[in-house]
């Protein structure tokens, strides 16, 4: 994990290094920081929210609020304006 930030949490460090060791398409981070550190990397990087977003558009799940209000119940913090943002955009 050497030239990884030291700032960054232990798994977002694992993730990195291992997206780089395996030359990963991209990697899922929902760290901020972490996504900013896989891209400075040349990694393309995305978040939990990322793939539900791809998941809908691909027609993979029905509905993106469930998914949305799941992770939340399960302590997911998600920014109300985003939350709703992404639910206008699929007209739900």
């Amino acid at each position: 994990m050497d030239g990884l930030s030291p700032d960054l949490g232990i798994g977002e460090r694992e993730a990195i290094a291992l997206a780089l060791e395996v030359a990963a398409d991209f990697v899922i981070l929902d760290d901020q920081q972490g996504r900013r550190v896989a891209h400075e990397k040349g990694l393309l990087a995305t978040g939990t929210l990322g793939i539900l977003i791809e998941a809908r558009e691909r027609g993979m799940i029905p509905s993106v609020r469930c998914e949305l209000d799941r992770l939340i119940e399960a302590g997911m913090w998600i920014d109300e304006a985003f939350y709703h943002r992404i639910l206008q955009e699929f007209g739900e």
